[in-house]
């Protein structure tokens, strides 16, 4: 997988984020490119948490769509 940072814009810009899971996948995408992809995960159901690691960060236009 590419490191995210080097997919990201400049600061000060707005980044966008796709985050999938479908069964037991997980995808990442950072600005229209993969970052990276988890498998063998197991399916849950509960609370959603974002979070940053480090610094601020800001959410605007986010959308949870659950398929079923």
């Amino acid at each position: 997988a590419k490191a995210v940072p080097k997919l990201q814009k400049p600061a000060g810009e707005w980044n966008e984020w796709r985050i999938r899971c479908l069964g037991e996948t997980v995808t990442f995408h950072c600005n229209g490119e993969l970052a990276w992809e988890g498998t063998g995960l197991a399916t849950k159901s509960g609370y959603l948490g974002l979070q940053a690691e480090g610094a601020p960060l800001e959410f605007r236009n986010l959308r949870i769509l659950e398929i079923k």
